[in-house]
């Protein structure tokens, strides 16, 4: 690319960043004032009706040490248990994550050991998945190209257009919607919140807001995660696949207009030449 055209885009990617700030911000700073002002009233509340067996300062320390645990991954009272987050099923799940470079930000370690070989677990791990999901992705599209460009009109590009965005809408489709009613059934989410949590994981977003088998009392745990770990890799290559494509094209088109408009600049300078060439051959 031109030196000029990175430039183009590094500002029209900080524009997008600046634009997307400003709507999240729009949109989520109330919430985030009101639920900042219930605890707070809840809490002051809890300490008016306590305060004769409570200081608040023994409060506070009680929730930071829950905070702190919550944080770890682990929430238990004498109702309520989360799900162990390093048994063998979910200690292979964060290593999926670590590799798919996901991260869902709900499993971290914490021990020195953990964070150490994490660190050179995903320098090995991460290229070794993104060469996986391109190969895994090369196949799928073989069998998208093999479809497209059987031809049924006379107008082969036009059809081959047509049916490569059909057959891509229509595969994202398939990957997104029907895992998300699964979702909506096992998990108890919401449908919306189930495409959120869908379109989040394969984009390797990964908030951590929405995550599967969170749930110690759910039946079969190890095989819905081995389940949703396959989904995942083949989400995630045909949505890599997808993004190379339009990145590509992109680049192309980007490449014939600096093309066009280098020619263009050339011509005058080429008809100048030529004219002060033929000149000095008359002199």
């Amino acid at each position: 690319m031109e030196r000029s055209t990175v430039c183009l885009l590094i500002v029209v990617n900080l524009m997008y960043v600046c634009i997307g700030a400003a709507i999240f911000m729009t949109l989520e700073s109330e919430n985030e004032t009101t639920s900042s002002s219930e605890i707070l009233s809840t809490v002051n509340t809890f300490i008016a009706n306590h305060s004769t067996c409570l200081s608040s300062k023994e409060l506070q320390t009680f929730l930071r040490k829950v905070l702190t645990a919550y944080q770890n991954g682990v929430f238990t009272t004498n109702e309520t248990r989360s799900a162990t987050q390093w048994d063998y099923p979910s200690s292979w799940f964060f290593a999926m994550t670590v590799t798919t470079t996901i991260g869902y930000g709900n499993q971290s370690p914490v021990t020195g050991g953990g964070r150490t070989f994490c660190i050179f677990y995903a320098l090995l791990g991460i290229p070794l998945t993104g060469m996986m999901l391109l190969g895994l992705g090369e196949k799928l599209k073989f069998i998208v190209y093999f479809i497209q460009n059987r031809k049924c009109t006379k107008y082969e590009k036009t059809e081959s257009f047509i049916k490569h965005i059909v057959l891509n809408v229509f595969i994202v489709g398939l990957l997104t919607l029907l895992p998300a009613l699964a979702f909506h059934l096992i998990e108890d989410w919401t449908y919306g919140e189930s495409i959120y949590y869908c379109f989040i994981t394969l984009f390797t977003i990964g908030f951590g807001d929405f995550v599967v088998a969170s749930n110690a009392e759910q039946n079969y745990r190890a095989l819905y995660k081995i389940l949703v770990n396959i989904w995942i890799y083949i989400g995630l290559a045909w949505f890599t696949t997808i993004i190379s494509y339009i990145s590509d094209k992109y680049t192309e088109s980007i490449k014939n207009r600096e093309d066009k408009y280098k020619i263009s600049n050339d011509i005058p300078i080429a008809e100048k030449s030529l004219k002060t060439g033929i000149k000095q051959a008359g002199v």
